[in-house]
């Protein structure tokens, strides 16, 4: 049978065991906290001398494109300096080639104008010649028209007077066979009247 003092120890034994765990486990979690924040200060310590170092890269980087892009403008200067003599021999030389240019352009509108007169010249000399052909060959219908009209009218003479000359010996011949008739009827008379004697 348990006493009551055997009671009343382990009674007191489980909160104190309970408040040792407690502690530990409080000095665990210091510790790691601890360790969490060490970790943390050297990473930032870390990221703090990447920094520094590539701001040191960095700035010797842009030192060293300044000292290039200053050789590039003095440079640039040196060539635009050279260059001014060179541009202004191209402007006179520019204003040379619009001249000719312009020259060009006055000669090929004075040979346009005077192909136009020729174009002219040409048209009213083929219409000319289409109008000497066109009489020429009214003229020459003209001709054959009035020849064979004359031919008609030949041929017209010529049957006319065939007409002309067929009728004349029909009335010859009437003529003769009246003369017959009456020289007939004359014998005839002319022996009755010897018959009647």
């Amino acid at each position: 049978m348990v006493s009551v003092q055997e009671g009343d120890e382990a009674g007191t034994a489980v909160p104190r065991a309970a408040m040792e765990m407690k502690a530990i486990q409080e000095a665990i979690a210091r510790v790691e906290a601890e360790a969490k924040a060490a970790c943390a200060a050297e990473s930032r310590a870390s990221a703090e001398a990447r920094a520094r170092a590539l701001a040191e890269d960095r700035a010797a980087m842009d030192a060293a494109a300044a000292a290039v892009a200053l050789q590039n403008a003095q440079a640039s200067e040196e060539a635009i300096a050279a260059n001014r003599e060179r541009l202004e021999s191209l402007r006179a030389a520019a204003q040379a080639s619009v001249a000719r240019l312009e020259a060009v352009k006055q000669e090929t509108a004075e040979l346009r104008a005077r192909a136009e007169a020729d174009n002219q010249i040409r048209k009213a000399a083929e219409e000319r010649a289409r109008a000497e052909e066109e009489s020429r060959k009214r003229a020459h219908e003209q001709i054959a028209t009035e020849a064979e009209l004359a031919q008609q009218a030949s041929r017209a003479a010529a049957e006319l007077q065939a007409q002309t000359e067929q009728a004349r010996l029909q009335a010859a011949e009437r003529v003769a066979a009246v003369q017959a008739a009456k020289e007939e009827v004359v014998g005839i008379a002319s022996a009755d009247a010897r018959v009647a004697t």
